[in-house]
């Protein structure tokens, strides 16, 4: 049919008819034959030349801006559109799927071999590494000069308003591809590194978790900084969100850490925290054992310090200390002190007296259990710090700074010291605490081993035993229960440190 391949112009076909001349007969075959051309040029049959006309199916498919997988790498991508276009104007908008994440800031198109224009941000920046993902489809839009990124609709975590789920138990170092995501470390102690900052982009970020119980340090690249450190620990229970503004990094708490010491080490003081706060208790006494038909009492359970103080108390590292329970006794005689538990030289939880024990027919005294502080006022009675369980004529050789009061039938209860053994030949209850460790059990003359005190934070008294031994206080802090003639009494349950950040 007379339509030009390369104008689309249309052009009446010539013949009998055309042009009319009156009183002329048309014959059938040439009215067919136009009427079968008219019919053709009606139909806007699909062409693959840019000058035609596009069928309403081109149009719903999209073919004229469809560019489909890209080809060339990453970051020199080509695109083949059908029908072809032969330049660049201003306002045009393709579309392709991307193959490759790309690597630089400087990535590139060029379609149908028209010519390589650079490919930038929406604003007209530099394009960052990781903004389009392999997989994702991406519309760009001419301006005259450059292409630029209107839209990713899939493969760039940030512009699809989700965050995709990694998980990870060792170091994979973070590059713009982690752009997005909710990285959840589930276990292990190691460092977390990251790429160059310049690499990661301004706008980069992530949220970072961890959810496992090690500590993981997080190690930016080279000489740059996280929150202007070098280095710092993410503590068990810790969420941040990580962001670069393609110089350095910072974060922003938004689950705080909690982290518990059963042995001694060192505490790194993380950024981001206006308040730490926590526990600090010290180790409970041994207790005692008379080796013969007298009394003996149990060892004091250690204090509790419960703390809430401004980020600003503590240095950039605190030796933490954790007290060893009080020792028991084979012989005749107290049992062992609790040893303190500190941070540093911020808090510090005394451990409790060992419980008294004597092959004689004085009556040994219950040991005490650790108070606040080493200014505790003795007493005879229960009190909130606790008091040295001094009574007239008793072993009082391994009393501690404190704990629970004692009475004349069992050791009194004591709010943040340790609870104290029982001080009399009667043998009693270990006492109770609210924070410290309970008072290990004791045991009289003629009666039957007592329990231990039991405590709302911290651990249990020990249970004490005649002819059978002791039994050891539990962690944290609890004192040892006596005995008289079994092999062995009670050990003091160990101290503790728990510390957490207050937002």
């Amino acid at each position: 049919m007379p339509r030009s391949a390369s104008t689309g112009v249309y052009t009446a076909p010539s013949n009998s008819f055309n042009p009319a001349v009156t009183n002329t007969t048309i014959g059938s075959a040439a009215w067919n034959a136009t009427q079968a051309d008219y019919v053709t040029a009606l139909a806007h049959t699909a062409s693959t030349t840019q000058a035609l006309y596009p069928t309403t199916g081109q149009v719903q498919d999209g073919g004229f801006l469809w560019g489909g997988t890209a080809g060339g790498t990453a970051d020199a991508l080509t695109i083949t559109l059908t029908p072809a276009i032969t330049a660049y104007a201003a306002g045009q908008i393709f579309q392709f799927i991307a193959a490759s994440t790309n690597a630089t800031a400087t990535p590139s198109i060029n379609i149908n071999g028209v010519g390589v224009k650079t490919i930038k941000r929406q604003s007209g920046a530099a394009i960052q590494a990781g903004d389009i993902s392999a997989g994702a489809v991406v519309q760009v839009a001419y301006n005259g000069t450059d292409f630029l990124l209107t839209g990713v609709t899939a493969g760039q975590a940030s512009s699809l308003g989700v965050v995709p789920y990694s998980s990870r138990t060792s170091n994979t170092i973070f590059g713009a591809a982690d752009r997005g995501y909710l990285v959840d470390i589930t276990s292990g102690t190691f460092t977390q590194t990251f790429g160059a900052a310049s690499a990661l982009g301004s706008g980069w970020w992530l949220y970072l978790r961890n959810s496992g119980t090690g500590e993981i340090t997080l190690d930016p690249n080279g000489a740059e900084t996280i929150d202007g450190l070098t280095t710092f620990i993410m503590y068990p229970g810790e969420a941040r969100l990580i962001q670069c503004d393609a110089t350095a990094l910072r974060s922003l708490v938004i689950e705080p850490f909690i982290q518990t010491y059963t042995a001694g080490g060192t505490w790194t003081k993380p950024p981001g925290y206006s308040v730490f706060g926590g526990f600090v208790w010290g180790a409970g006494g041994g207790g005692g054992r008379s080796g013969t038909t007298f009394a003996a009492s149990g060892g004091g359970g250690g204090a509790c310090v419960p703390f809430s103080l401004p980020a600003a108390s503590f240095g950039t590292t605190e030796t933490i200390t954790i007290g060893t329970g009080g020792t028991a006794q084979t012989g005749s005689g107290s049992g062992g002190l609790g040893g303190n538990s500190s941070i540093g030289a911020v808090v510090t939880a005394y451990g409790g007296g060992g419980g008294g024990g004597a092959a004689a027919a004085n009556h040994p005294g219950g040991g005490g259990g650790g108070a606040l502080g080493v200014g505790s006022t003795p007493s005879g009675t229960g009190s909130v710090q606790g008091g040295h369980p001094r009574m007239p004529s008793q072993d009082n050789t391994n009393v501690g700074y404190g704990g629970g009061g004692c009475t004349a039938s069992d050791g009194a209860g004591s709010v943040y010291g340790g609870g104290a053994g029982n001080p009399l030949g009667s043998g009693n209850f270990g006492s109770f605490s609210v924070y410290g460790g309970g008072g290990g059990g004791g045991v009289g003359t003629g009666a039957s081993g007592h329990p231990g005190g039991v405590s709302n934070f911290g651990g249990s008294g020990g249970a004490a035993g005649t002819t059978v031994s002791g039994t050891a206080g539990s962690a944290p802090g609890g004192g040892g229960g006596a005995t008289r003639t079994g092999t062995t009494s009670g050990a003091g349950g160990r101290g503790e440190v728990r510390i957490w950040g207050l937002i």
